[in-house]
């Protein structure tokens, strides 16, 4: 589908915020697995009424880094790409170097109108591929608001006002 979808599905109650936020990390995984082919979300409402009776031991909560507190809706630093110049001894170690830095692009981002950034581009300091999604501000320029990354599968907003209107 070729549309951004915003959606609230209310997840059970939980005593710790550590359980809600696993309960938030299973959602927004079971919402990424099925976005293109389940435009009602009902697989990630039968996953939220699983979660109803699921109850988490401390061994589930501490294994799962993506739900640690501080994670969700964070933008890293923003880095520059720049282009540095290697020297290779064989052309194994520059099959090598080139495996190494290919990153598998696991997901894609929802919409249209999704670039993937150049070299050049500012991009949060997390590896990955990264999409980018652009608005104009209010003296006209079009600038990056929202990225993606499609090796995590995980969107990040520009806070502030270099990509507001």
């Amino acid at each position: 589908y070729e549309y951004l979808k915003e959606a609230r599905i209310h997840a059970p109650w939980r005593s710790t915020v550590a359980e809600a936020r696993k309960d938030g990390c299973e959602l927004r995984r079971a919402a990424f697995r099925t976005a293109r082919t389940d435009p009602l979300l009902q697989e990630v409402r039968r996953k939220c009424f699983e979660l109803e009776n699921k109850q988490w031991n401390m061994s589930e909560l501490q294994t799962d880094q993506d739900c640690e507190e501080g994670n969700d809706r964070q933008l890293p630093e923003f880095t520059v790409g720049i282009f540095e110049k290697k020297t290779f001894q064989t052309a194994a170690e520059w099959f090598h170097e080139k495996d190494r830095k290919q990153l598998e692009e696991a997901f894609m981002p929802v919409g249209p109108n999704w670039v993937k950034t150049q070299l050049g581009t500012p991009i949060p300091q997390l590896p990955g591929v990264w999409y980018m999604h652009e608005r104009q501000n209010q003296e006209g320029k079009h600038q990056p608001w929202l990225f993606f990354n499609a090796s995590l599968g995980r969107y990040f907003r520009q806070r502030g006002d270099a990509g507001g209107k």
